[in-house]
């Protein structure tokens, strides 16, 4: 079933040459390819542009190349491919991430096996970040359950670690404050106020 599960993998851009060609081939390595891959240059003035270019030629991935007529920043970037995403599901990497080959394999297969909630987190191997660790899924259900486990520190507030339902984003204006520091945070924070299913994994 979760092969109609289609992803938008968005990752903003700027100037990032070093970093793309591992980005992008830690993509290339999933297993699971319903995917489509938003990259927004964030008028990047190195290489990046020219490089996203030749690699999108070169790769098996549906790529689409946004770019920003300003810099915007990360969640203006984040947000002009919210609104470009084609997929059942979002997930937000930046430019100098990797994930393992088989990451939107498990979250896919996850989501669709618990009823695709609005938000499916995993763990990640991050230094410091102190948070809770979990043994096993949990499936949090209504709202309350929600932001309890969110203000007990069980999920992390970056976007990075979240495949995200595209329509519970926009259905609530889910977007990104681009005037602001720390723009996960709020971001975060408000879809905890909106959800009422969360997938907790530990993988």
């Amino acid at each position: 079933m979760e092969k109609g599960l289609k992803v938008s993998i968005v990752i903003p851009v700027y100037n990032a040459v070093k970093f793309l060609p591992e980005c992008i081939h830690s993509i290339e390595e999933q297993k699971y390819k319903q995917l489509e891959v938003i990259f927004v240059n964030d008028c990047s003035t190195d290489e990046s542009l020219e490089q996203l270019s030749f690699l999108s030629k070169s790769s098996s991935l549906d790529i689409v190349i946004l770019n920003n007529t300003k810099n915007g920043g990360t969640a203006f970037s984040r947000n002009e491919g919210l609104k470009a995403a084609s997929g059942d599901y979002v997930f937000f990497m930046d430019d100098d991430d990797t994930i393992t080959d088989d990451c939107i394999e498990l979250l896919a297969k996850s989501a669709v096996e618990n009823n695709c909630p609005d938000i499916v987190l995993y763990n990640v191997d991050a230094s410091n970040y102190v948070y809770k660790k979990i043994e096993s899924p949990i499936l949090l259900e209504g709202n309350k359950s929600v932001r309890q486990s969110y203000f007990a520190h069980e999920w992390f507030e970056m976007p990075w670690n979240k495949l995200v339902r595209k329509d519970f984003l926009l259905q609530n204006s889910l977007f990104f404050s681009p005037e602001i520091y720390f723009e996960d945070s709020l971001w975060s924070f408000e879809t905890a106020l909106k959800a009422n299913r969360v997938l907790l994994l530990p993988y």
